[in-house]
């Protein structure tokens, strides 16, 4: 297990509980942050956990977890996922179709490279002294 992603997977968990908890009530912008940040955290939560058990190189974490991503996406627009009204299916599968998704899996997945580039490097820093 790589235990450095331990803390980000973590982190990225507690945000997306965050994230719904405020669509729950409503707060401002609760949409964009729902559907949008959400989505940027649920990729990033993806590839950290990912990260924890599967030793290939970044790129590679990001393509497998990019790929489930638009795949979910795409059978959502053509009616493959449940649409029964479940919380659960709807936080796997999403609600519908939204272009703009795509946008926030690129964000969400760039962000989860950079902070294991970061870790990474940390990790070299430290084991150098």
């Amino acid at each position: 297990m790589q235990k450095r992603f331990l803390i980000p997977a973590l982190m990225s968990l507690l945000a997306g509980i965050a994230i719904l908890i405020y669509a729950d009530i409503k707060g401002l912008y609760w949409q964009f942050f729902r559907y949008y940040v959400g989505d940027v955290v649920a990729v990033a939560f993806l590839y950290f956990v990912l990260s924890l058990f599967w030793k290939a190189a970044a790129y590679l974490r990001a393509i497998a977890i990019g790929a489930i991503a638009v795949s979910i996406e795409f059978a959502q627009l053509f009616g493959l996922t449940p649409n029964n009204g479940s919380f659960l299916a709807e936080i796997i599968f999403g609600s519908h179709f939204e272009i703009w998704d795509f946008l926030a899996y690129g964000v969400g997945l760039a962000g989860a490279v950079g902070i294991d580039w970061l870790t990474a490097k940390q990790k070299r820093s430290q084991s150098n002294d």
